[in-house]
């Protein structure tokens, strides 16, 4: 049984820019369309449209980085930065 509380319908501006500060804040930077992306995939893989996020940031992160290493995305270089 599906637990509905942990369901949205649609990306939230609110939840972008969150996982955008958590991705930055452990060496990830995506444009707000790719963060998007990257956590409608995660909802799918779970059923859903659109997972609410984790309530800390710690647990964010620990998400985040969880799947970015699935996607096989590359960190920036401080160079590039």
């Amino acid at each position: 049984m599906m637990n509905h509380k942990t369901i949205k319908d649609c990306g939230d501006p609110e939840d972008v820019t969150r996982i955008l500060l958590a991705a930055a804040s452990i060496g990830y930077f995506f444009t707000p369309a790719e963060a998007e992306e990257l956590w409608e995939k995660y909802s799918r893989e779970m059923c859903a449209s659109w997972l609410y996020l984790p309530q800390t940031d710690e647990r964010l992160k620990k998400r985040l980085k969880h799947l970015i290493e699935e996607e096989d995305v590359p960190e920036l270089e401080d160079d590039e930065i």
